[in-house]
């Protein structure tokens, strides 16, 4: 199993939104897990963290292998939760977007 390293920079004042996000995940795990397992990975952990007055929001990906996942959000069945984290990236991703994951150990 392979881990990376998400990180995504928000907009000001919304770190609280990645709470809800979170909430709305737990609530109905179905809908992101058949999503991510059509992708080929999984969220692990998601965290908030504030650098130099900005926020950033950390997801640690995992997969069984990173060179086969599914990028195109067209190529898959979408679910309930595909429309509410649509939603969450317009309305709360900064313009920059994110980086590239990064291996992590």
């Amino acid at each position: 199993m392979e881990s990376k390293l998400l990180k995504i920079k928000l907009k000001n004042g919304t770190q609280g939104e990645v709470k809800k996000l979170v909430d709305k995940m737990n609530h109905d795990i179905d809908s992101p897990r058949k999503e991510m397992a059509q992708k080929g990975y999984f969220w692990d952990s998601v965290f908030v963290s504030e650098e130099g007055g900005e926020a950033f929001m950390y997801v640690v990906l995992k997969s069984d292998d990173f060179s086969q996942i599914i990028i195109d959000d067209n190529a898959i069945e979408h679910t309930e939760f595909r429309e509410y984290y649509s939603l969450f990236r317009d309305k709360f991703w900064h313009e920059e977007g994110y980086t590239e994951p990064t291996a992590v150990a």
